[in-house]
């Protein structure tokens, strides 16, 4: 990895009730970063009780409908790939967002993701969590996953967004992913996936988890990350894909 002289990279904390909204400044974020008028961007937030689908997904194949009607899981489609998580408030998404030509950025995308996936595996060592990165899959502990990404290049950017498990309800994770799901049909959700809580023995707070992973993204690409807040370009185009796109799919 090239190392950074203590580049300044933005940093924002924020999430909103509309889960439709969250999904647009995702997008929003890096889209105005590849057109030069923001920073490199790291982006904390959360979602209530949400079943997130991959870009080309296919909900039947993916969600088990009759147990999100149950628990009112809404469903939502993301603009990147990969495979479909559900989140609570146990559960802390990141996002990271670079130009295309940043050091870190590589012409592999595994191979910058697995670079950027370093930073959340210092922040887990500083909770005293020991973790194992595999490539394509995500970060595990024990051989449980608590931390899967996925990623977008385009329009001169990188994007590499993703969750990790703190306090997740598992339970209902295990009902509204469908079991039939190519990746999972012959795996037991429950012996899949783990909460940081669990790992550790004890509780902790979304607020020290994001502090462990802030320290972990300054140290291992040495940056610091300033506090900072979404620009007028961003805001609007945040606004207009929450009008023309983002929308929860039906049930």
């Amino acid at each position: 990895m090239r190392v950074l002289d203590k580049e300044r990279w933005r940093f924002i904390d924020l999430e909103y009730d509309n889960p439709c909204m969250n999904l647009a400044v995702e997008e929003a974020i890096p889209t105005i970063l590849g057109r030069g008028f923001v920073q490199s961007t790291v982006r904390f937030w959360r979602n209530v009780n949400m079943v997130v689908l991959g870009r080309f997904q296919d909900i039947v194949n993916e969600v088990n409908l009759n147990a999100c009607k149950r628990y009112k899981t809404r469903v939502i489609r993301r603009f990147t790939g990969g495979g479909a998580v559900y989140q609570d408030l146990g559960n802390l998404n990141y996002a990271i967002s670079l130009r295309r030509d940043h050091p870190l950025v590589s012409n592999d995308i595994s191979t910058t993701v697995e670079t950027l996936s370093q930073g959340v595996i210092e922040g887990l060592n500083i909770l005293g969590i020991k973790v194992e990165y595999k490539p394509s899959k995500g970060i595990f502990i024990c051989g449980k996953k608590i931390s899967g990404s996925a990623s977008a290049v385009k329009q001169g950017f990188f994007f590499n967004h993703g969750t990790l498990l703190i306090s997740s309800n598992l339970d209902i994770l295990s009902e509204v992913l469908s079991a039939t799901s190519k990746r999972r049909k012959s795996d037991d959700m429950l012996t899949m996936v783990t909460n940081l809580e669990d790992e550790l023995g004890k509780e902790i707070s979304v607020m020290d988890v994001k502090k462990a992973l802030k320290k972990g993204f300054e140290k291992t690409f040495q940056i610091r990350l300033i506090k900072g807040k979404l620009c007028k370009e961003e805001v609007i185009l945040a606004h207009r894909l929450l009008k023309e796109k983002y929308v929860v799919e039906r049930l």
